[in-house]
């Protein structure tokens, strides 16, 4: 391919006896996914995240509740746990359950984009001047720093459920004293039939590759070995039996990056108002994307995730890639495109 002027590499597509997968690579067991599990139906924008939020706060405050009374008590002496922030009372020792919210005066509001007042371009929208709040279904109240010390809105963020120890004062803020936050989330275990030491059961590992950012101009020797080491045709032995145990490549968004598309040109090719310079400049990234993807799905199960720079979606979930802009990688049954986030489980 020649563009700009410039020769570029190209990855062969072909794959012949010589130059293809000669591993007897191990074959995944018992994977399972949901392919529809992050799928939204289309102009579905009814939900809106208050629902989330409110949701969360009612998982986590039973398990919330149980943790503030073991760490500050409930005998005589012990402060007053309060059901709603409203239910606070002024100069008495406190604990409140609710989510945090942390108020930033530079991000952008609908408001400020209807009247066409959305000050300058900034890539961080914090400030010295962000406040946090605790809020729940009754109401919010604003959060000071008091016998903690200091309470530093840029070490948290917005949407986290947590139990706060403080007083209320006459001027209607929160002074925190301590901060309990909820354990983590109960994890899937492995199998009972299978240990981290069991040296009986054949390792097997995932392949994850992001930002291959095809058509950026960029030096292509480096996904060359990559294919090369995937497909067991690059290093010694050791680095093939490696090999042979990977049993599937996830690419995980960020495949694309076409030269000379500036900002404005991504935001319009995501909302699909394509003009020709941008499929110009699309038309070499995705041959040399679908080159490469024909390379590995020959060999093994490859899943590609769209990232916020491939053609889906901008919001998350991200629809899968269409199989359409594949024609070469879409004839093998190993190729998946699938949603942004992507869950599956392998042997359990």
């Amino acid at each position: 391919l020649t563009q700009g002027g410039k020769i570029r590499h190209t990855i062969n597509m072909e794959v012949d006896s010589a130059s293809g997968d000669m591993l007897q690579r191990k074959a995944p067991t018992n994977f399972e996914t949901n392919p529809d599990e992050f799928t939204v139906e289309a102009g579905e924008f009814t939900k809106q995240y208050s629902v989330i939020y409110f949701a969360r706060l009612t998982q986590l405050k039973s398990v919330l509740m149980q943790k503030t009374k073991d760490r500050w008590g409930e005998s005589d002496g012990s402060p007053v746990f309060c059901p709603q922030v409203l239910s606070l009372q002024q100069d008495v020792d406190s604990v409140v359950i609710g989510t945090l919210l942390k108020n930033m005066k530079l991000k952008p509001t609908v408001l400020q984009k209807i009247s066409g007042n959305l000050g300058s371009n900034l890539c961080n929208y914090t400030s010295d001047d962000d406040v946090l709040i605790i809020e729940d279904v009754s109401g919010r109240v604003q959060l000071k720093a008091g016998e903690i010390g200091e309470l530093n809105p840029a070490h948290f963020v917005t949407g986290v459920v947590l139990g706060l120890r403080g007083r209320a004062t006459t001027n209607g803020v929160f002074l925190v004293d301590d901060i309990c936050y909820p354990d983590v989330a109960p994890q899937s275990t492995l199998g009972s039939h299978i240990t981290l030491e069991d040296t009986s059961v054949e390792k097997e590992y995932i392949a994850i590759v992001s930002g291959l950012n095809f058509g950026a101009n960029q030096e292509m020797l480096p996904l060359e070995m990559m294919v090369d080491f995937l497909l067991g045709n690059l290093g010694d032995p050791n680095s093939n039996i490696t090999a042979s145990k990977i049993s599937r490549l996830i690419v995980a968004g960020n495949s694309l990056k076409p030269i000379g598309m500036e900002s404005h040109q991504i935001s319009s090719f995501k909302q699909q108002k394509l003009n020709d310079r941008i499929f110009l400049s699309l038309e070499g990234s995705l041959t040399e994307l679908d080159r490469f993807l024909c390379k590995i799905s020959s060999t093994m199960p490859v899943d590609f995730m769209p990232g916020d720079e491939d053609i889906s979606n901008s919001f998350l979930p991200q629809k899968p890639v269409s199989y359409v802009i594949f024609p070469h990688a879409k004839r093998y049954q190993n190729l998946s495109c699938v949603s942004n986030p992507y869950k599956f489980s392998i042997n359990g």
